[in-house]
């Protein structure tokens, strides 16, 4: 049986659904899935303000009192194929940090959108842009 070759573009978007879907069966609760879906929807904003690095450490600070950001790390350990992504992250030569900033911001945008789609948006709003 021949392997077939996908995009990075289509392995983020099966990788987003399959990783908000689990999310979804494994947490019932309304608030998670809100606290996902606000999280997914800031995540770009703030890799781009202060770096990957920063914004996973943030995260990484705040995972034991927000699922929100206990899973954001998750799926983006998930995107670099990592289990320590903050650690990887803070390792890595300044070429290859460039390049794992525009990988996970790449492929969050299916994991943003698809966190409002899957879970329901936060706010009532539906991001367009």
């Amino acid at each position: 049986m021949t392997a077939q070759l996908q995009t990075h573009a289509q392995r983020d978007l099966k990788r987003a659904v399959e990783l908000i879907s689990e999310f979804k069966r494994r947490e019932k609760d309304a608030e998670a899935h809100a606290l996902l879906t606000r999280r997914a929807k800031q995540f770009p904003a703030l890799v781009m303000q202060v770096g990957l690095a920063q914004a996973l450490a943030f995260s990484a600070e705040k995972k034991t009192k927000d699922k929100g950001h206990a899973e954001l790390l998750r799926q983006v350990g998930a995107i670099l194929e990592r289990e320590n992504v903050l650690e990887h992250v803070q390792t890595v030569s300044a070429t290859e940090y460039m390049h794992l900033t525009r990988r996970v911001l790449g492929a969050w945008n299916y994991h943003r959108r698809f966190a409002v789609t899957i879970l329901g948006d936060d706010d009532g709003v539906n991001d367009a842009d």
